[in-house]
């Protein structure tokens, strides 16, 4: 399912960590915009990663949610897989989780999901 920081997919992640189900996070980079994230780009200075680590560091840290970012370049895609050797703070955590009160669908559904 479209998973990111920029949309509120709180009832459905709930719903499949109560039945034990893992999400895998389809565009977890919200296609690529929440690169450019000026807020998320000040977080990254602080741990000395990029954005996409963060954002990606932060699905790790939740339950069971399994991340499926896409990309051509070798660079980035060297970037994705070196998340495991930091961890983000609690309050930082809070800080990212806040962002899907934007609620922002990035990957239009045909006629929506009934969850929607």
């Amino acid at each position: 399912v479209e998973f990111h920081p920029w949309i509120n997919q709180s009832k459905l992640h709930k719903w499949m960590n109560d039945h034990q189900i893992p999400l895998t996070a389809y565009t977890p980079l919200g296609q690529g915009k929440l690169i450019n994230d000026r807020k998320l780009e000040e977080m990254a200075v602080t741990y000395l990663r990029t954005p996409a680590q963060i954002v990606l560091r932060w699905m790790m840290q939740k339950d069971d949610i399994l991340a499926i970012p896409k990309s051509s370049n070798p660079q980035r895609l060297a970037e994705n897989i070196n998340v495991f050797d930091f961890e983000l703070s609690s309050e930082d955590m809070e800080v990212i989780d806040a962002w899907k009160l934007e609620n922002q669908r990035r990957v239009s559904a045909q006629e929506g999901a009934k969850w929607d």
